[in-house]
């Protein structure tokens, strides 16, 4: 499918137009006239633009202050913007972190066990851009919405895993994943902040038994800010589902935090902040609502972002000088190069089990797809990520064949990994250099 969008929400008066099967769309940004909800409701492949004149990106009112997308004081923000992949903070060494492209919110169930439609609102004024089912079926569907005005987007914290500078724009796209849309609404309807887009669906968790069924897991409700240039669809896929490249990204979940923010991805809670009145009573107007018993974190926090794996990690053993006939205890060091983010600790772990068989001739215990059950780690040592370092004693040994030492009780250790935390969560472990074991069926110590 060809598609290419014009002039949309770029302050140049030039129509907005659309390839779609074979025919040009237009959409002229100064006229408003009746349009045909059938027209513009596309099912299938996709929420793709289409055809209709109706209310134009220009003709909708401004955007002057900005609201949370769900209003139920029982919603919760589970994953922010940047944040790592959450089924990630256990994983292989060197699996690599997923970055967050949006905020996650999760909604409550029904009082029956069955998961609730909770109305989901626009985070301010604007127009409709696209709506209607998700190509892949799985998280419902989507409601896209432009919006225009002197719009204030800050710059990132300094302790996120990416940096872009604060600006003001005339536009900015809000995308809505995860929602039933509303059967009033269609593409170039004007929104304002009492409008219903739609409900939170249902997404199956695991297929049951007929095929046909599914377990529903609790409505997630999938929020993200994108900048006007996204509109064009050589910058997103046809269904809006995503942003960039297809190698860019998995699942929507970034591989590189800077390609995300590059590619024309913001912090939703930390644009929503900017524009939030400063106080107001309707329901859903503040940032965080104070009958809110567990808010989230705010933007810009230390602990609103899992921490970046450390770098340059070593592991260093400094023998001590025999007396007498006293084995001495040995002093173990792991040092690290990592970005320096408020309220982060390294933690060492020593992994007390090769995970993998000896085999002839030998190899390392730990590959960068080893997996790391919890069993077998034991924690060694901690340290602010500041320091850059940390030290500890253990006993000290001659010769001691596979491991790569002793812990501090005498037992052997067959690894060192590493990782990052805060608040927030924990990065992903990664492999000390000099610090990965060796596991031999014919090796002889």
């Amino acid at each position: 499918m060809a598609a290419r969008a014009t002039g949309w929400l770029s302050g140049a008066r030039r129509p907005w137009a659309l390839m779609l099967g074979g025919m040009l769309l237009v959409m002229p940004l100064d006229a408003a006239s009746a349009q045909s909800p059938a027209a513009s409701r596309v099912s299938s492949p996709g929420p793709i633009m289409s055809a209709g004149s109706g209310a134009s990106p220009g003709a909708c009112p401004a955007m002057v202050t900005a609201q949370l997308p769900l209003r139920d004081t029982s919603a919760r923000l589970v994953a922010r913007f940047g944040d790592p992949d959450a089924s990630l903070a256990d994983p292989a060494p060197s699996a690599g972190d997923r970055y967050q492209a949006g905020d996650d919110w999760q909604v409550p169930a029904a009082t029956d066990g069955t998961p609730a439609g909770i109305p989901v609102y626009p985070i301010g004024e604007g127009t409709v851009l696209a709506l209607g089912p998700t190509d892949d079926g799985v998280a419902d569907g989507i409601m896209v919405v432009g919006h225009t005005g002197s719009l204030s987007i800050p710059g990132s914290p300094p302790e996120a895993p990416y940096t872009y500078p604060a600006e003001t724009d005339a536009s900015v796209i809000s995308v809505y994943e995860g929602l039933v849309p509303s059967p009033d609404l269609t593409v170039g309807a004007c929104v304002d902040t009492d409008t219903v887009l739609g409900t939170t669906g249902v997404a199956c968790q695991e297929v049951a038994s007929p095929a046909s069924s599914c377990v529903p897991a609790r409505p997630l409700l999938h929020l993200e800010l994108r900048l006007a240039t996204t509109v064009d669809p050589t910058m997103r896929s046809y269904d809006w589902t995503r942003v960039g490249q297809p190698e860019d990204s998995v699942d929507g979940m970034f591989l590189d935090p800077q390609r995300m923010v590059d590619d024309g991805l913001r912090d939703p809670m930390a644009f929503i902040g900017s524009l939030a009145p400063p106080s107001s009573p309707a329901p859903g107007a503040t940032v965080v609502p104070a009958s809110w018993p567990s808010p989230p974190p705010s933007p810009g926090t230390g602990s609103a972002h899992r921490p970046q794996a450390p770098r340059n990690v070593a592991f260093k053993v400094h023998e001590s000088p025999w007396t007498g006939n006293t084995q001495p205890d040995y002093r173990l060091k792991v040092t690290w190069d990592t970005p320096v983010q408020p309220g982060t600790t390294i933690e060492v772990y020593g992994v007390m089990r090769c995970p993998r068989k000896p085999v002839m001739g030998g190899r390392y215990c730990l590959t960068p797809t080893t997996p790391l059950p919890k069993s077998i780690l034991e924690l060694q040592a901690t340290a602010p990520a500041s320091n850059g370092s940390v030290s500890w004693l253990a006993q000290g040994w001659g010769e001691i064949g596979g491991p790569i030492g002793l812990d501090k009780a005498g037992k052997d250790v067959w690894a060192i990994v590493v990782r990052a935390v805060n608040a927030a969560g924990a990065s992903r472990f990664v492999i000390a250099r000099n610090g990965n074991g060796w596991t031999c069926s014919d090796c002889v110590y």
